[in-house]
């Protein structure tokens, strides 16, 4: 497993490391919130979406996952948190993949570890069609 990775339906797209961030809100300590935008990197997007029989030839950017301000659990162990999201959580919160247009996610398990690394697992509808991604990342 590499750790800058965004992975959809077995494609790897990289990450765009300079515009993609994550952030844990704890100004309350009891109630911690989490805040992720990942984008796929542009020059492997490019190159993927190029091949007239690749899957993505259709697609016009780079997948950009979102979630924010999205209530999380603290693990016990220092800077570590967890938050799990689905298919009922898109009317109350903001999230999603958006490729082309925004696309629902489901049984969504993420992970920021004490590391700084950042790691999410789940399905995404894309255009009719549920595909696992997985997205990892180490912030330096």
């Amino acid at each position: 497993m590499t750790i800058e990775s965004f992975i959809i339906y077995g494609t790897d797209f990289g990450i765009e490391i300079d515009e993609s961030a994550f952030e844990i809100d704890v100004s309350n300590p009891e109630k911690p919130r989490l805040s992720i935008g990942i984008l796929g990197n542009s020059a492997r997007f490019d190159k993927l979406s190029e091949d007239e029989d690749s899957k993505w030839f259709f697609a016009l950017s780079a997948p950009h996952f979102y979630l924010n301000d999205f209530p999380a659990t603290a693990t016990g162990k220092a800077s570590r948190f967890k938050a799990t999201a689905s298919l009922d959580d898109i009317g109350e919160y903001d999230l999603a993949i958006y490729m082309m247009e925004h696309n629902d996610i489901d049984d969504v398990k993420i992970e920021v570890r004490e590391n700084h690394s950042l790691h999410i697992t789940g399905r995404v509808d894309l255009f009719g069609e549920t595909c696992e991604f997985a997205i990892h990342w180490r912030k330096s």
